[in-house]
């Protein structure tokens, strides 16, 4: 049996409200990783919300 993954994927974003969702399933979509964390970068758009609503970790900046 493989090992899990132990690697997580940083997702740094700056008003990517449109794109961000989408994004975050793709990388969900691929087998293995960890965490999928999203740093927004005080974003002045919905960037956080929508990437919280992907069910995602969101640092901000």
């Amino acid at each position: 049996m493989a090992e899990p993954a132990s690697a997580s994927v940083v997702i740094p974003a700056y008003n990517e409200e449109e794109a961000i969702g989408a994004l975050v399933a793709a990388v969900r979509g691929q087998a293995g990783w960890r965490e999928v964390l999203v740093v927004d970068d005080a974003s002045t758009d919905r960037t956080a919300e929508r990437a919280a609503a992907a069910g995602r970790v969101t640092g901000r900046r």
